[in-house]
């Protein structure tokens, strides 16, 4: 078999590199911020290039990750989680780990993430969704993206499924795929910037759990309009009750986000509700906003709803957000809200 597909178990698991942001989505890199990071469930990690999912897939090829706890844990759901622009997977283990701590199996997929949305529509506003289309499933041949079927995330969130489930049979990842297509009512999508604003796209073509943006999505013109795609978030195929969203109030990208959000109608769950002073389940807010200070790195601001490098960190390596988190993944796929008080354990 073409590629590589390797294990590792540990209970902190760590990654080395910066958080640096292209044009309107975030570029992240792996973080040095997880080493710091310790979990009291023993967690098993793959690395899974993806030649060795399908060797046709010719796009980026920097690994997929998928994470996952004790099988006593496991709740029957997948996170898949999406990077921002020219970001790997490994940028974001901190939030990985959190969500096979609360039991899913979790893959950080690869897929065409090298340029920003942004980048590409600028004020064209019918172009987001288009590129967005094309991202997911590499249908449109005329889409500026140029992404071809078997670089779609759909296909190559298959792919991963389909090798996983036939090379570690004993660890549920058959459940998540059934003749070569994703189970999706049993995953949740999760990201940061683009891959925020992608996961929250493809919650209006299939019907997730649930949905998760961070720092996401920013698809508005100067004037912050909002792209057309947005408002079919509503009543879509997702329901909207499912879809949860953070970000941190210095992110330059804030008046763009704030745009989607009213456009998507996350405010009839309740105002923007600040994380810094109360804890989950923050009056069952779907619009969660930070002021916490934050490392001195490139756009801090933007990152640290999900990169590790970026993150506000605890004494015991916990990043502050771990409660939010926990928040948006249960919320997110439809479980327990767990209340707990807000950032460091005293």
């Amino acid at each position: 078999m073409g590629g590589v597909i390797r294990r590792s178990t540990r209970a902190a698991l760590s990654g080395v590199a910066a958080g640096v942001l292209v044009l309107a989505l975030g570029l992240a890199g792996p973080s040095g911020a997880a080493a710091k990071h310790s979990s009291a469930t023993r967690l098993s990690s793959l690395s899974v290039s993806p030649s060795a999912t399908d060797p046709r897939i010719a796009g980026p090829s920097d690994p997929n990750l998928a994470v996952l706890g004790p099988r006593a844990s496991w709740n029957g759901l997948l996170v898949v989680f999406l990077a921002g622009s020219g970001g790997q997977p490994a940028c974001c283990r901190m939030f990985l780990d959190e969500a096979a701590t609360l039991g899913y199996h979790v893959v950080g997929l690869t897929y065409d993430n090298g340029v920003a949305v942004g980048s590409r529509c600028l004020n064209d506003l019918s172009c987001y969704g288009q590129v967005r289309l094309d991202v997911f499933d590499g249908v449109d041949p005329t889409a500026p993206t140029g992404v071809v079927a078997r670089d779609g995330v759909e296909h190559r969130l298959a792919a991963l499924l389909a090798t996983l489930a036939r090379t570690h049979p004993g660890d549920g990842w058959g459940a998540f795929v059934n003749h070569g297509r994703p189970e999706y009512r049993s995953i949740v999508f999760a990201g940061h910037s683009q891959g925020g604003g992608e996961a929250a796209f493809i919650g209006t073509q299939r019907r997730l759990r649930g949905v998760i943006s961070l720092s996401s999505p920013p698809d508005t013109n100067d004037l912050h309009v909002a792209a057309p795609w947005l408002s079919g978030v509503a009543g879509g195929t997702t329901p909207l009750d499912r879809y949860y969203a953070f970000v941190h109030v210095g992110d330059p990208f804030l008046p763009r986000i704030e745009a989607d959000w009213a456009a998507m109608g996350l405010g009839g769950f309740g105002p923007l509700t600040s994380v810094d002073e109360t804890g989950p389940p923050y009056a069952k807010s779907h619009e969660l906003i930070s002021a916490s200070p934050l490392p001195a790195v490139v756009l801090a601001t933007h990152d640290s709803t999900a990169v590790d490098e970026a993150q506000p960190l605890c004494a015991n390596g916990q990043s502050e957000y771990v409660a939010v988190w926990r928040y948006l993944l249960q919320g997110a796929g439809g479980l327990p809200v767990t209340a707990s008080p807000p950032g460091c354990p005293a």
